[in-house]
């Protein structure tokens, strides 16, 4: 992994600085292209048919102020409780500056209340020193019972001052059970999620409950309890058969549903615990867009950024941002890595090239798409990506004779189709669907081609064939159809049928609660 510089710490919530809760800033990161932005402005950096995945789990107040048997006072962060009613519960040093790693199993400590706490053993693996520790309360009481009673919010020292749980919680959470806030949704709004379901772009839930933070150096994250219902299931599955992006929310969003994400890349219902880390080994199957917030670069979770964006990505972008200033932890700026589609296209023989690729980019047009009819000599060459993850790239080379003369258009770019063993698609919000290869479609931003697609058919919105259009597709009745969104990469789980509720997968890289 490339050193990583950090910037300056966000120290109090946005709206404490004088920043309305979307004002933060954002920075969208494509394959060849960053834009600065702010949050408010997310609804214009996704498509008609991009499918925005939160986690509504609600934050408690995670933190008991406890006393060790010698009388020495210390924090304790409760990081969830188990089916069996125990705690896991990270117990802190005095001063509140890192896990405290001095403590044995027996060791009881005092709560408020009255309860007695005994730590039990280690947490996840019982014979394997953690800073995590089951611990068995006596009398019983049930960790969100005891925390809402005389529970606060989890500080760390970068903090300023002490904040309201009211400022750790996401306009849409709705479920408590996170130790810390899923704060890569926190700058969410009504008034912003109102423009984003206008513009075509479904918000749909699940629920991850998070632990508490991982602050060491290559510590994969302890199992969290997390539950994908059938519906958000279902369009994620039809999102990605359209073609669309599925945007998780945070890393919480991302491992719940990669989760629930098998090899043939179908995703399920499902529910239970999840001990999945994504990283190198498991790069992610159904999340194609990630918005997060910025951690610490030595934070064993960038590896789940990695297994969505690819490292190159990643790496830019933290450089972005440490050159720019931006604030870091839950109070601070975000990012939106949007990995899949066209990096560049070239055209030998003569013909113009075409520069980076702005797969969704609004207002920009690019030059237009060389015709290989026009000119027997051009040889088309597409390059995109196909696992950010892994740093590969598909290059596809269109000889003379395989490409059609493409349609003119607004800015005289166009689209072509190519043989059967390929399928061409418009970028942006314009695109066709051919009938038969060698057709052309209409005008586009870009030419996007993917090998592995299925054999072209009928107009996948009005059914009808043949069709033509710059805009759109037009049926032979001369009925126009709406545009459909942009194939960045062939679709996974076409077809399949989730036989089972997937509850974990291996483990692989790491994600900390930062959504």
């Amino acid at each position: 992994m490339t050193a990583r510089l950090m910037g300056a710490e966000a120290a109090a919530p946005p709206e404490h600085r004088g920043l309305a809760l979307d004002g933060v800033r954002l920075m969208a990161v494509r394959p060849g292209e960053i834009v600065e932005t702010t949050f408010r402005d997310l609804p214009e950096l996704l498509e008609p048919g991009d499918l925005v995945v939160v986690n509504t789990s609600a934050t408690l107040p995670a933190r008991l102020d406890v006393r060790r048997a010698d009388g020495t006072p210390a924090p304790l962060h409760v990081s969830t409780s188990l089916d069996d009613g125990d705690w896991v519960v990270e117990l802190r040093r005095p001063d509140n500056d890192g896990p405290d790693r001095g403590g044995e199993p027996g060791a009881v400590l005092d709560l408020p209340g009255g309860v007695r706490l005994r730590l039990v053993e280690g947490f996840p693996e019982p014979a394997r020193a953690s800073r995590l520790w089951r611990a068995r309360p006596d009398p019983w009481v049930p960790a969100a019972d005891a925390l809402r009673r005389y529970g606060t919010p989890i500080r760390y020292g970068y903090l300023s001052a002490p904040v309201p749980l009211t400022d750790a919680q996401n306009v849409y959470a709705t479920e408590p059970g996170s130790a810390e806030n899923a704060s890569a949704g926190r700058p969410f709004t009504d008034r912003l999620l109102v423009p984003l379901l206008s513009r075509g772009v479904p918000v749909v839930p699940v629920v991850l409950h998070a632990g508490v933070s991982s602050p060491e150096l290559h510590e994969p994250p302890a199992p969290e309890r997390y539950r994908v219902p059938e519906v958000t299931a279902r369009l994620v599955d039809a999102t990605r058969r359209a073609g669309s992006r599925v945007v998780a929310v945070g890393t919480t969003v991302t491992r719940a549903l990669e989760t629930a994400t098998g090899e043939d890349g179908a995703t399920c219902p499902a529910a239970g615990w999840t001990d999945l880390v994504l990283g190198p080994d498991r790069p992610a199957r159904a999340v194609t867009g990630l918005l997060t917030g910025l951690h610490a670069p030595d934070a064993s979770h960038l590896l789940l950024l990695e297994a969505v964006a690819g490292r190159d990505l990643v790496d830019e972008a933290y450089a972005r941002a440490a050159a720019g200033e931006y604030l870091w932890h839950e109070f601070g700026d975000t990012m939106l890595f949007l990995p899949y589609g066209c990096q560049e296209w070239s055209a030998s023989s003569g013909a113009a090239a075409g520069g980076a690729c702005g797969v969704g980019r609004r207002g920009s047009r690019s030059p237009a798409v060389p015709s290989a009819a026009a000119n027997p000599t051009t040889t088309l060459s597409h390059r995109c990506t196909t696992d950010p993850a892994a740093g590969d790239w598909e290059v596809t080379t269109y000889s003379p004779g395989q490409v059609s003369a493409p349609s003119g258009g607004p800015s005289g770019s166009g689209c072509a189709s190519a043989t059967p063993a390929f399928w061409a698609t418009c970028c942006a919000r314009r695109i066709s669907r051919p009938t038969t290869p060698g057709t052309t479609t209409g005008s586009a931003d870009r030419l996007l081609l993917s090998a592995s697609m299925p054999q072209p058919g009928p107009c996948r919105r009005c059914r009808s064939s043949p069709h033509s259009g710059s805009d759109g597709c037009v049926s032979a009745s001369g009925r126009r159809c709406p545009p459909a969104a942009v194939p960045a990469r062939p679709p996974a789980g076409a077809g399949r049928r989730c036989t089972a509720a997937r509850t974990a997968a291996g483990r692989a890289g790491s994600t900390t609660p930062d959504g």
